[in-house]
């Protein structure tokens, strides 16, 4: 059978000379070497390579590097910096041929079976924060699907969006969390093939599950082909923020512009890179890892338009971690995204459930109501107890050393606040079930995988929390007051640790939220200016056995209040 030849281009603008390696994955002693040809007008070098029979190859680039870092026109290889397949074993970037056609990721005609269905909205997801190596013993994308993992995730637990950690090839090892990316558009080797990503977003989408990719567009390794090729034409050459005491490599210079070719190259590669993950596994979401001040307000911006209208008609969000956070990185203050992780939720929300001699309601408050951070989009954070940033809540209790029972009413407790806060919630893997061990990313730690054995016994404090988390987040799910942009607080009592507010959503349905952050027992407890007629009954949604009525003449509610307790209270 004739084939068509197949054309391979790098883009190397100031480099003189390129070659192509290529070899048959099974036969590489017959590797190829062909000169490539520049064109002056594009910056492309070519070349075309004929008989290629269908199957997978293993290629790279031999050039005239031109980077600072190295000496002048000394020949290197490397990887194309927009492999889409690649071999971290042999340190190969691999392109596949079927029927005299070269593939964009190796299974263009993967078959969605679920595209027609129709995604939660922004305002309705609960995130789910998820490291594919430690999720499932196998740590592989066909495992959390396989092992019912996804099934636990939807239908048991009860959220509809996840967030996966970095999917992208970074330090090549084995257990790296993937904040260091040198291969932009390549899955990582390990967690599973082009085809087990699209079946695994596929089935999420089945499921109502919006998948949210993290993104590091700020930096890269120092292994990233870029820096081979050429630093100083996409990168910094020093460090952009010197002062900044957070520097994970070299940065990409967002404002450098071509003058001869009329681009801005860091912002074309970084586009090109978001609209292939969005195109090719139909992602619903950007979380941009470590935003930097308005250096990438620009391309910020770009993004969000180009993959908002790649997305449609299914919703798009856009997550920062801008940290400290700041109203002017989200759209409601004239910013970029529509949302920005909220450190100040973690932080001071915690520290109120585990030091008695500093707490503070102004600060519980402000975590739940968002407008008095300035931000009037309750879209505007994301909130979480814990993350991939910090120690799990029960790790940090145990470090203040609130054990055993205490320390689990405490934590179910900040689901509630999480659950019933403006925001959209987010839980990190794990926390829904007492992981209580300390947190790394340290690839030589791999003794981190999800504690599953914990559910094994019917009855035990770790069955409890995970009923605490699977109620509230139905509560949230059915309850529009819960993720509405109205909050009131109408009770507060600092010496008994007592407060109350109302969630009202915009038919006039009402959720009355009491938190008790004492470990004293309180029986008969008066909770005093119920925004609610009376003769009103209001149900435990925690505890449907607990019903309670404003009595004639009053606008009081009387409940007993367990250590730690959360109570939603919905009108009847």
């Amino acid at each position: 059978m004739s084939t068509s030849p197949i054309e391979f281009k790098l883009f190397a603008p100031n480099n003189k000379q390129v070659e192509l390696l290529i070899a048959h994955t099974q036969d590489r002693q017959s590797r190829q070497r062909i000169p490539m040809v520049k064109d002056d007008q594009t910056g492309y070098f070519h070349c075309q390579v004929s008989n290629l029979q269908d199957g997978d190859y293993e290629y790279r680039f031999h050039l005239q590097t031109c980077s600072p870092d190295h000496k002048p026109d000394e020949w290197l290889d490397v990887i194309d910096p927009c492999v889409t397949q690649y071999d971290a074993i042999n340190d190969e970037g691999i392109v596949t041929v079927k029927q005299g056609r070269r593939l964009i990721s190796g299974c263009d005609d993967y078959q969605w079976r679920n595209d027609h269905i129709k995604l939660p909205e922004n305002k309705d997801i609960i995130i789910y924060e998820l490291y594919i190596s430690d999720f499932t013993d196998e740590g592989t994308l066909n495992a959390i699907i396989d092992t019912g993992k996804l099934d636990y995730l939807s239908q048991e637990l009860g959220i509809n969006a996840i967030e996966l950690m970095p999917i992208q090839e970074s330090m090549g090892m084995a257990h790296d969390w993937g904040y260091s990316t040198r291969h932009y558009f390549a899955l990582k080797h390990s967690y599973g093939s082009p085809q087990d990503l699209k079946r695994f977003d596929d089935e999420c989408h089945g499921r109502g599950i919006r998948v949210i990719l993290d993104g590091v567009y700020t930096f890269s390794n120092n292994d990233c082909p870029l820096l081979q090729i050429d630093k100083s034409y996409w990168y910094y050459a020093d460090r952009h923020h010197p002062d900044d005491p957070n520097y994970w490599g070299p940065e990409f210079n967002y404002e450098y512009y071509d003058d001869q070719l009329k681009i801005k190259p860091a912002c074309d590669y970084i586009s090109a890179v978001a609209n292939y993950w969005l195109a090719e596994y139909h992602l619903d979401a950007i979380r941009f890892d470590s935003v930097k001040e308005l250096d990438n307000f620009d391309i910020l911006r770009r993004l969000v338009s180009e993959c908002t209208e790649k997305r449609a008609p299914q919703p798009f969000l856009t997550i920062a971690e801008y940290i400290p956070d700041t109203s002017k990185i989200v759209k409601c203050g004239d910013g970029p995204l529509d949302s920005c992780w909220s450190t100040a939720f973690h932080m001071d929300i915690i520290s109120n459930l585990m030091n008695d001699t500093e707490f503070s309601f102004d600060k519980i408050k402000r975590c739940l109501d968002i407008r008095q951070q300035g931000y009037s989009s309750p879209l505007a954070l994301v909130n979480y107890i814990s993350s991939h940033d910090n120690q799990h809540m029960l790790f940090q209790l145990q470090q203040h050393h609130i054990m055993n029972d205490d320390a689990f009413e405490r934590l179910e407790l900040a689901a509630i606040l999480l659950m019933t806060a403006m925001g959209i919630p987010m839980i990190w893997m794990g926390t829904e079930l007492g992981e209580a061990r300390e947190s790394t990313s340290d690839q030589h730690q791999k003794d981190r995988k999800t504690n599953w054995q914990v559910l094994d016994a019917p009855v035990s404090p770790y069955r409890t929390l995970l009923n605490t988390f699977k109620q509230v987040i139905k509560l949230r799910r059915q309850l529009t007051a819960l993720r509405s942009d109205n909050l009131e607080f109408f009770f507060e009592h600092y010496d008994d640790r007592v407060l109350a507010y109302s969630r009202r959503s915009n038919d006039n349905d009402l959720v009355l939220v009491i938190a008790h952050f004492s470990p004293n027992n309180r029986d008969g407890y008066i909770v005093k200016n119920i925004p609610a007629k009376e003769g009103t009954q209001f149900v435990n949604g925690m505890d449907e056995n607990e019903v309670f009525r404003i009595e004639n003449g009053t606008n009081e509610l009387k409940m007993n209040l367990k250590p730690f307790e959360g109570k939603i209270l919905i009108q009847k």
